[in-house]
């Protein structure tokens, strides 16, 4: 339990150091040591997000963008080879591992393997994917160039987890800086998602 609490502490520092400062491999060493410390699947699906978003930032170095998609992948499957021990209930880890395979076609997707991609989707089953992937349904609607379906999608997201304007505001800065989104974000569709309230 200690040793869950302390991986857990690790993460949400990593997630800072990106977020708040933008030191990037500095937070990549602090997932991998919260890996380290104890391994999850949840730690790994949130490490393989901050991989895949970072390789999309078109503003990095060409090299730290393919190790940092390589590490997405990585990540994303350690989450799946580890989602069966994550939880006891069955239909838990249906919705588990429904989400787990959507971050991994979203990698594959973007390394060009787009077979691949759509073999990982057919094995989703949809009625597992709960509201907390909707934005990795956004960013991966966005990516397939599905740009109604991206707004509508980050819109369902809005609705069911933010109920406050503070927490909808905190949304929106992250996904004013989604990279996937950034062909989107100008249009007038998008202004209830980008602007602060």
């Amino acid at each position: 339990m200690q040793l869950d609490c302390k991986a857990q502490a690790m993460v949400a520092k990593a997630n800072l150091c990106y977020a708040e400062r933008g030191e990037v491999e500095r937070a990549l060493k602090i997932y991998l040591g919260a890996d380290y410390t104890m391994q999850s699947a949840t730690t790994c699906d949130v490490a393989s997000q901050f991989c895949y978003r970072v390789s999309r930032e078109r503003d990095r170095d060409a090299e730290l963008r393919a190790r940092m998609t390589a590490r997405a992948e990585e990540f994303a499957l350690e989450a799946l080879r580890l989602a069966p021990a994550q939880v006891d209930d069955a239909e838990q880890r249906k919705g588990l591992i429904a989400r787990y395979l959507l971050q991994l076609a979203i990698v594959y997707w973007a390394r060009g393997n787009r077979t691949t991609s759509r073999l990982v989707e057919d094995m989703i089953d949809p009625q597992h994917l709960g509201p907390e992937t909707l934005y990795q349904q956004s960013v991966f609607a966005a990516l397939r160039g599905e740009d109604t379906r991206a707004r509508e999608l980050m819109r369902a997201f809005f609705d069911t987890t933010r109920s406050t304007a503070a927490a909808r505001n905190d949304l929106r800065k992250f996904v004013r800086g989604e990279p996937d989104l950034q062909r989107l974000i100008g249009d007038a569709s998008w202004r209830y998602l980008v602007e602060d309230e």
